[in-house]
């Protein structure tokens, strides 16, 4: 069979830039190198595929779309960030800032200038926090700050702050003060933008007047996409319950629009026809995905109904697979660093569960009585989802919903419900009597869905905590899956393969028991000083009061990799101690630092230069001292020592 382009599946040409992506990475080449290569691969191209020779043809197509990759994920590697790092005075545009009202403000920008040297807005965007509630985006603002590469902090369980910026093209972060700026100009967006933010505005101050507190945090994570101000409580207990993929405005959200859009255009069947129904649809659907800010979990599917419904309209039946490889491929052609976007890689792992796994977990069971075979099916797609994404969702948050399947049944009926009130309240916002009435009925729905989320949450068991899964672990889980998936056809490789994942869950089951059991001392890279001992199943958290509003995050981290319960004990001058079964750990704070003792050994942990000591092997300096080689310094990550 003689290859062409139109017959190569997106599924291998979409795998091939993702390969293409990550050897550009590992291997940083120069980018004319790749060009002069790709060129030649055209070339080579256009040879085979005339002299038929399908084999080569294939391989050269291979290379061909692993350089695209590399290509692409080049070009966002030519800027160096390292010349901005000592500047003191930047001019930037505001690309994105936080709407949330506290007193440092998030703000994506985009360097214009760097003192004199520049004169236009290049491509690089860089994190700022402005002390500032004046500032929009738009402006163009001379910042002073220094710039600096955003580092993790390297304590257990953190966040991973430089993959998360990372996936973003954003490598740098400042902070500017109230009197460290000021504004140059501003650059209106776009009709569209303001359009849409305009929209997105009017959208909020009508929830806004009919819902408070955590109802309407809840509401605009839901219907707009604007996670800015739920509470760290209300993400902990969506989290817990497995529910946080419903605040994430996603394929399920345009999903439901959609549905609600062709329900009610059945309604006019004179005035829409079917294809003029699916056109209206995907207009309108084109533009929530616009309203809610385009996340990839959005594009994806948006992209994904608009493929899908233009086969319909051209009478063509395509593969959802192979759409759904599409929709990436045009996503990371577009945007290359989605491919390290969280939400993009949980969203289309979600989506090959649900394409793969659906129809067979659907067909175990046949129930004839439509509402329960309804709830089967909305069970079935949950349980789909999960098989391809819990590799990954063990991997970045080291814990697992145990309900989730009860979640997905309660999200079922409320997710839509709530999203379809709470869009149809904007609509009747004008009609007074009628949006009183929508607008209770928004209260009951929203405080429904949150009643029952704290519901699963507070289960015992709810949450299952402790998952320390490597990046080869996760490889060899999808290296498995597709092992199977490949030999689906026979029965024998297809068992060997489940034996596999068998014993890689065992072994994960088994590191996790060892996090439940395990003893240590930690000290943690903070610029207040934080102390824990973990005895097991109790971590007993000793802190410097000044740093308290950051004390529970560093524990609760920790906490995820090494569950236990936790107590806290403000740190004050003098002595402090705790006994384990085998141990006495001492504290004894004074001026210049914290005397540490574990049963005989002793350390010190430095707060100033002032302290010296002869046994300096023994010495932690604190991350703001200046790297002593002789000292352990927690500025490149948390001291850990094990206890009996």
């Amino acid at each position: 069979m003689n290859l062409s382009f139109h017959k190569i599946p997106f599924v291998f040409i979409t795998i091939l830039m993702v390969v293409g992506t990550e050897i550009q990475i590992y291997f940083d080449f120069e980018n004319h190198l790749i060009w002069m290569t790709f060129i030649a691969v055209i070339g080579l191209l256009f040879t085979f595929n005339r002299l038929k020779n399908n084999a080569l043809f294939s391989i050269v197509c291979a290379i061909g779309f692993s350089l695209i990759g590399s290509l692409l994920i080049g070009e966002k590697q030519e800027f160096s960030s390292e010349s901005y790092q000592t500047s003191e005075t930047i001019v930037v545009k505001v690309i994105e800032i936080s709407s949330k009202e506290s007193i440092w403000r998030k703000a994506i920008c985009q360097i214009a200038e760097k003192n004199h040297g520049f004169s236009k807005i290049n491509k690089e965007r860089i994190l700022l926090f402005f002390e500032s509630d004046a500032i929009q985006a738009g402006d163009i603002i001379v910042a002073s700050t220094k710039l600096e590469t955003i580092e993790n902090k390297n304590n257990p369980g953190e966040f991973d702050a430089e993959k998360y910026w990372g996936a973003k093209s954003i490598e740098l972060i400042g902070f500017v003060g109230e009197d460290s700026y000021h504004f140059i100009d501003h650059i209106n967006p776009s009709r569209i933008n303001v359009f849409f933010k305009e929209l997105r505005n009017f959208m909020s101050n009508v929830l806004s007047d009919h819902l408070e507190d955590d109802k309407l945090s809840v509401a605009n994570a839901l219907v707009l996409g604007d996670k800015d101000f739920l509470s760290a409580e209300t993400r902990k207990s969506f989290a817990s319950a497995g529910a946080m993929h419903v605040l994430a405005v996603s394929g399920l959200h345009v999903g439901i629009v959609l549905v609600l859009l062709m329900f009610f255009f059945k309604q006019f069947p004179r005035i829409f026809s079917k294809n003029r129904a699916l056109i209206a649809a995907l207009l309108v659907i084109w533009c929530y995905a616009g309203l809610t800010g385009l996340s990839p979990s959005v594009l994806r599917a948006t992209i994904m109904f608009t493929i899908l419904s233009i086969s319909t309209l051209i009478g063509r039946k395509g593969n959802n697979l192979n759409t759904l490889f599409f929709s990436a491929f045009v996503m990371l052609v577009w945007e290359p660093m989605y491919l390290f976007d969280i939400g993009f890689q949980l969203s289309y792992l979600a989506m090959i569960g649900i394409f793969v796994f659906y129809q067979p977990i659907s067909k175990m069971f046949f129930i004839s009585y439509k509402p329960l075979k309804w709830i089967w099916d909305g069970t079935s797609v949950g349980i789909a989802a999960q098989i391809t994404t819990f590799p990954l969702t063990l991997y970045y948050f080291h814990q697992f919903p145990n309900f989730f399947l009860l979640t997905n049944i309660g999200m079922m009926l409320l997710a839509g419900v709530c999203l379809s009130v709470g869009l149809l309240l904007s609509l009747v916002s004008k009609v007074s009597y009628l949006s009183n009435v929508i607008g209770y009925l928004a209260f009951l729905l929203f405080g429904g869905m949150l009643f029952f989320v704290q519901f699963i949450e507070s289960i015992p068991g709810a949450l299952a905590k402790g998952f320390f899964v490597s990046t080869e672990m996760v490889l060899l889980f999808y290296s498995v899956m597709l092992f199977i998936l490949v030999f689906k056809d026979k029965q024998r490789i297809k068992l060997i393969g489940i034996a596999i994942l068998t014993v890689l869950i065992g072994i994960i089951q088994v590191d996790r028991y060892n996090g439940y059991v395990r003893k240590e001392l930690v000290v943690y890279n903070s610029n207040k000083l934080v102390v824990s001992i973990n005895d097991g199943d109790e971590i007993h958290c000793f802190y410097d009061p000044a740093g308290e509003k950051k004390v529970n995050r560093i524990i609760e981290d920790y906490e995820k990799l090494y569950p236990g319960k936790i107590y806290y004990h403000p740190l004050q001058k003098g002595l402090s101690e705790y006994k384990t079964e085998n141990n006495l750990i001492q504290l004894n704070q004074g001026d210049l630092g914290v005397k540490l003792t574990l049963n005989e050994e002793e350390y010190f942990i430095r707060k100033s230069y002032r302290y010296s000591s002869v046994d300096a092997s023994n010495i932690i300096d604190m991350p703001y001292l200046q790297d002593n080689p002789k000292h352990f310094s927690l500025n490149k990550g948390a001291f850990r020592l094990g206890i009996n």
